[in-house]
């Protein structure tokens, strides 16, 4: 009987772990910060600026694939909360007024984020200083300024 008990459990488990990594494979495309990523490596210049809305949770791997800084628009919450109160950290946490202002100035800008265009940021900026530049996964890419064959 603890043979047959054994076996029994371990197909279970083998069964339950082969889902699971089923499962991982599936949402992994949705929930992936790593094609963005390389979108924005291949867009994004050393002076652009790179802004995530929202906690940065939800894209956690945006840093680590772009190798860059990422600005957080109303972000000031979760993880990040705590360090968000340090002054020499203030420049990377934006409110929609700096936001705003920077996105019309003359600097190149990024925005990533997981809201669809009418709920998020995205609805409140010029509309001649919008641009769409993608979908991916559950992150939308929009940036400020027209980009021709990939120059900027």
């Amino acid at each position: 009987m603890p043979r047959a008990s054994f076996v029994t459990v371990l197909c279970g488990a083998g069964v339950i772990a082969g889902l699971v990594f089923r499962l991982l494979t599936v949402i992994e495309p949705h929930h992936s910060a790593k094609p963005l990523s390389l979108a924005l490596k291949s867009l994004a210049r050393a002076n652009a600026l790179l802004v995530h809305e929202g906690p940065l949770e939800y894209s956690g791997g945006l840093p680590f694939y772009t190798g860059s800084r990422i600005a957080v628009l109303n972000g000031r919450k979760g993880d990040l909360d705590f360090g968000s109160r340090y002054e020499e950290s203030r420049h990377l946490f934006l409110d929609d007024a700096r936001f705003t202002a920077l996105w019309k100035g003359e600097g190149r800008l990024f925005l990533v984020t997981r809201f669809p265009w009418q709920e998020g940021v995205a609805a409140r900026l010029p509309a001649d200083k919008t641009l769409l530049l993608g979908r991916y996964g559950g992150r939308w890419l929009y940036t400020n300024k027209s980009i021709v064959n990939g120059q900027q």
